[in-house]
């Protein structure tokens, strides 16, 4: 992972992209949102034909293509100027070209255009900074078997809204094209799985301390509980909090930014 650094004001936030142009056409239908703090973020991109409520267990081969089109990523912003760089610590697609774009802001819209790669995309903020705000890194996890599993890991959470990223567990074999492996005839059902099994989370934080689910890159997880996700976390000094996980697992996750008006993270429902 790379060093972290200070993210001006005027890019913190959640922002939900209004429109996609490339040589090969124009989006504005593409769920795509990315939520900023001062220090990391996680942006979500779910296609709008993407089927709702997948069950893993009963995917056909049109929905492991539908599954791979997602996009999702997270990490630490660099900025030089009006050149912004999103280092991915981990990611839904296989590594790809750098992710650097020139940007122009007015009003609460963010204009982009890529420095690597031929695109333009419109932002629009849709909730700005304030003191209710955590950034967390994920340091290690361990389950039953008390062997450590080093992973990338992200939870952002400002105001309303928070976004978690994790990575899968293993990496994905060398490609470029995450649909090259998913050929049925290559590859059984339980590792075609595995390779989507990489969780990015985007969803509301509700009035009453509730944290729900609203998209994800495992469409199963939809409309669900954070808590009854992920479980039930609880501070471990100043600088780090720990998580049980639901399935076995525990989590130790660096603070890397909380804002003075953040309370607490969500315990498990009994």
């Amino acid at each position: 992972m790379t060093a972290v650094s200070t993210v001006p004001d005027i890019y913190q936030g959640l922002w939900r992209r209004r429109v996609l142009e490339t040589p090969s056409g124009v989006d504005r239908d593409t769920s795509v949102y990315w939520l900023q703090t001062g220090s990391l973020y996680a942006d979500i991109r779910i296609p709008v034909r993407r089927r709702r409520r997948l069950r893993p267990t009963h995917l056909t081969d049109a929905d492991f293509l539908q599954l791979a089109q997602q996009q999702g990523f997270a990490g630490a912003l660099e900025v030089d100027g009006d050149v912004l760089h999103w280092r991915r610590w981990l990611d839904f697609q296989p590594p790809g070209a750098l992710d650097i774009g020139r940007v122009r802001r007015d009003g609460n819209v963010l204009f982009e255009e890529g420095v690597h790669a031929a695109y333009r995309e419109e932002w629009e903020q849709l909730s700005r900074p304030g003191d209710d705000r955590l950034a967390l890194s994920l340091e290690v996890e361990y389950y039953a078997n008390g062997c450590p599993l080093k992973r990338a890991g992200v939870l952002v959470a400002i105001d309303g809204y928070f976004m978690l990223a994790l990575a899968r567990r293993s990496a994905l074999p060398a490609v470029t094209d995450l649909a090259a492996l998913l050929d049925a005839e290559r590859y059984s059902h339980e590792a075609r799985r595995s390779f989507l099994d990489c969780a990015i989370e985007f969803g509301l934080r509700h009035a009453n301390g509730h944290w729900e689910v609203r998209l994800s890159t495992l469409p199963h997880h939809e409309g669900l509980g954070f808590d009854r996700l992920y479980g039930s976390w609880q501070a471990d000094g100043p600088d780090y909090f720990q998580q049980l996980s639901p399935c076995g697992a525990v989590r130790r996750w660096r603070v890397v930014e909380r804002g003075s008006g953040f309370r607490s993270l969500p315990t498990m429902t009994r």
